[in-house]
């Protein structure tokens, strides 16, 4: 359904991104991404990683369970990993 959402920060070049697939785009528009980087940004800015992450993914999934509710066998093509480096 093209609807991944990556979320991106790198705390020490203090950048973060938020990318959404075109499904998920095209649900939910430009305005629903910046609502999420403003909500974001001060709790980064206060080095809270944690917090602007849950507050990401919360509204991300929010989003996610509305327009692209879970069908029955429903697999997941892309992993939830959270990788560091």
């Amino acid at each position: 359904h093209r609807n991944a959402v990556l979320i991106y920060f790198a705390p020490a070049s203090r950048q973060f991104a938020i990318w959404g697939d075109t499904g998920v785009h095209e649900k939910c528009g430009d305005t629903f991404w910046k609502e999420i980087v403003a909500g974001m940004r001060p709790f980064l800015k206060e080095e809270r990683y944690t917090e602007a992450v849950e507050l990401a993914v919360k509204e991300v999934g929010e989003v996610l369970a509305r327009h692209f509710p879970r069908e029955p066998g429903d697999i997941n093509e892309l992993p939830d990993d959270l990788v560091r480096d």
